[in-house]
């Protein structure tokens, strides 16, 4: 590891490669990811104003796009931090399973706030943003350690070649 790193320090274009492939490739993540918010608002729920579904389905876009911004930050994040430690990555993905625990036992409990809607019409509703929110959650995460992954491999790759 220690090799790894002082030839990082010596040839800093290696980690700008890596850098470069974490970036494109999460670009290509938050493209997907989007996707799957879009295709979700697109399929409202009987009973369920659409307008009152587009704003239940806006979190990627809250907060000045900051939802986006953290998903750069955890893919540069791992690509840092996999080069020193896979341990650091197993706790961070610990604490992000406590965080969408509570965001999801949230879920359960909104029935108080729509109760002029039929039961069925509700567990629609509720079912489908659980389901957006799952598969946003998965597949930024799982693209992020990947990005990071192939950002790591890129360094190390091309740093044992020009080795050779």
């Amino acid at each position: 590891m220690q090799r790894i790193f002082s030839e990082l320090l010596r040839q800093p274009f290696l980690f700008a490669l890596g850098l470069l492939v974490t970036v494109g490739v999460g670009i290509v993540v938050d493209m997907r990811i989007n996707g799957i918010i879009a295709a979700f608002r697109r399929k409202t729920p009987p009973g369920v104003p659409a307008e009152a579904w587009d704003e239940l389905l806006q979190w990627p876009e809250t907060y000045g796009g900051a939802v986006h911004w953290l998903g750069l930050m955890e893919r540069l994040f791992l690509l840092l931090v996999g080069l020193w430690t896979w341990q650091f990555i197993a706790a961070w993905l610990l604490f992000k399973l406590g965080c969408y625990w509570g965001i999801w036992q949230n879920i359960t409990r909104v029935r108080e706030l729509a109760p002029e809607m039929k039961t069925m019409d509700f567990m629609v509703a509720q079912s489908r943003r659980a389901n957006a929110l799952t598969m946003t959650c998965l597949f930024g995460t799982l693209g992020n350690i990947f990005a990071a992954l192939l950002g790591t491999f890129s360094m190390v790759l091309a740093g044992s070649w020009l080795q050779h």
